[in-house]
């Protein structure tokens, strides 16, 4: 029973992770986002997929200088979530997208 309801608070908290990250996307590549909250996110989402390159390089694309139209954030946030979808985790229909 513990471990369902652990499983259920972990899936819950990727997903809320997911929105955070979800909701900087439009905005990585015009100024810098690079806040406590997607860093809070990113450490949520650590935690479960540690040897994901999407993580570093989404927090390096959103802290960076903004003004380059190429790093928008879309490919860390693709790894991201294909890496948690191949350990298993489950991942809401609207987070699997990006804007």
């Amino acid at each position: 029973m513990f471990r369902a309801m652990s499983r259920r608070f972990d899936t819950a908290t990727i997903n809320l992770a997911l929105a955070i990250l979800h909701g900087v996307l439009g905005r990585v590549a015009t100024r810098t986002v690079g806040t406590v909250d997607v860093r809070l996110a990113l450490r949520v989402l650590y935690r479960h997929v540690p040897t994901c390159p999407g993580l570093a390089e989404f927090w390096r694309q959103a802290s960076s200088d903004a003004g380059h139209p190429w790093e928008s954030g879309h490919l860390p946030y693709r790894e991201i979530v294909r890496d948690l979808t191949a350990a298993g985790w489950p991942i809401e229909p609207r987070y699997r997208d990006w804007p």
